[in-house]
């Protein structure tokens, strides 16, 4: 699990991500998907920017699965509602806007429990209703 924040300032329709440890480019492209286009929410006057810290230690990570996490984060900062805490989602962020599978559904639910979380959501694709 890792700690995200994300805040919506005057800029020019850039998202940013300030990670700790370093992320890589398939992460900042999950973090441009839900930016570019899919708020439905004029961006032009404003940067998304992610700051992303880990829980613990762990080695430098990619992966385009916290896609629909970052777009309901962004939602949350364009629109001002907080976002429940004992819930949390998983996927990547298609082209279209939809939310596509991930690999790793076991762990990352382990992660979530451990973290507190009531509820994971998961794609579709991974529709196998798994108990831990």
């Amino acid at each position: 699990m890792r700690n995200i924040s994300v805040d919506a300032i005057p800029g020019e329709g850039r998202a940013p991500v300030q990670t700790t440890p370093p992320m890589g480019i398939v992460f900042q492209e999950a973090a441009d998907t839900p930016v570019v286009g899919r708020t439905g929410t004029d961006l032009a006057g404003k940067d998304i920017i992610f700051s992303i810290e880990p829980g613990g230690m762990i080695p430098t990570d990619d992966g385009a699965s916290a896609g629909a996490l970052m777009m309901i984060f962004v939602e949350s900062a364009l629109s001002g509602r907080e976002i429940r805490q004992d819930i949390t989602i998983t996927g990547t962020i298609n082209a279209d806007g939809r939310i596509g599978a991930i690999g790793g559904v076991v762990e990352k639910a382990y992660a979530s429990k451990e973290a507190g979380k009531t509820l994971l959501l998961l794609p579709k694709e991974n529709a196998a209703v798994t108990r831990v």
